[in-house]
């Protein structure tokens, strides 16, 4: 048997040149891989191309990249569908300002959306980057929303009668005095009052909607069924938070994704498969394995494989076997 690190010098010496033709990992699905060079050049066909996965390995990144591209379309349609009279999020001071927010994010999500599924095909680490940074910004743009919107209170007044005690209190036209509401003495969350105005301008523009007599009358029934469901402002306030934290880990992983798939295109990969270990480009640079190392690593994989009845040498019948699939 030839030495193993003779054939890794080999290979390495002659990298350079390979790598001037088309990349392995670029190679369609099926079709066999091309060795270009001197004929004693290493044939790269040799090397384990790895899977890039993500999403708990259901997906390849690339696959993943194509997915955030959706989830961004949708978030802009979402966003765009805000820019109506009957939703409107935040104090009055200053709703139309995220209403107006909203609405320019929204149209950059539909046009970042289609930069990020095209990213995938193109391979453009330009065009990645500025998906990566579109990302990063809309996660800071929903804390600062979340944060304006569910932060605010408003104070609230409840009447009570001047005499406490019953059966005085329940009589008729006795006098009333206003205090804080015992319940909300800080103040009540906004998004309580966001809610039940945008339940109510609903609820109105249902039963409003058609002339049609008949469709009429199933909006204002829809709209009463909607008009009596009433949720406690605390509940409202817990969903209101969940909801927070679901959309920020939604958006911190769609910009990891794409930071993901950027790191393997500067490393000459396609976000399907690439040659070496893809935990490898989690290291710094300088802990990184080095192609001659790869080249090693990998051809005494490839030996160990050929080399089924483990005697140190590889016969013709083994190679075979290895070929046929019949070890």
């Amino acid at each position: 048997l030839k030495s193993v690190a003779s054939l890794a010098e080999t290979g390495t010496d002659n990298f350079q040149q390979i790598t001037e033709q088309p990349p392995l990992w670029m190679t369609p699905v099926g079709e066999p891989a091309k060795c270009y060079g001197h004929s004693n050049a290493y044939n790269p066909s040799m090397l384990t191309a790895k899977p890039t996965t993500s999403c708990l390995g259901l997906l390849t990144v690339s696959g993943a990249v194509q997915l955030v591209g959706f989830v961004t379309i949708v978030e802009g349609v979402f966003q765009l569908g805000t820019w109506t009279p009957n939703v409107r999020w935040g104090p009055p001071s200053y709703d139309w300002v995220l209403q107006y927010v909203s609405a320019v994010m929204g149209v950059a999500s539909l046009c970042f959306g289609v930069v990020c599924m095209w990213c995938t095909r193109s391979l453009q680490a330009r065009a990645i980057a500025r998906v990566k940074n579109f990302r990063r910004c809309v996660f800071i743009w929903t804390v600062l929303w979340f944060l304006m919107v569910g932060l605010p209170t408003q104070i609230v007044y409840v009447s009570i009668p001047v005499v406490q005690q019953w059966p005085v209190s329940q009589a008729p036209g006795i006098p009333k005095r206003l205090i804080l509401d015992p319940e909300w003495p800080d103040g009540k969350p906004q998004v309580c009052g966001d809610i039940s105005a945008i339940k109510h301008r609903l609820t109105h523009s249902l039963e409003n909607k058609s002339k049609n007599r008949f469709v009429r009358r199933i909006l204002q029934s829809l709209g009463k069924k909607l008009s009596k469901k009433v949720l406690p402002c605390g509940q409202v306030v817990r969903l209101f938070w969940a909801w927070m934290l679901a959309e920020m880990a939604l958006k911190f992983y769609c910009a990891s994704i794409v930071g993901y798939f950027e790191l393997l295109v500067l490393n000459n990969s396609d976000g399907k498969m690439m040659i070496g270990d893809p935990s490898d480009l989690e290291k710094p640079v300088g802990e990184r394995l080095g192609t001659k190392v790869v080249f090693r690593q990998q051809i005494e994989q490839l030996f160990a494989e050929l080399d089924a009845d483990k005697d140190g040498n590889v016969s013709v019948q083994e190679l075979i076997s290895y070929i046929e699939g019949s070890k």
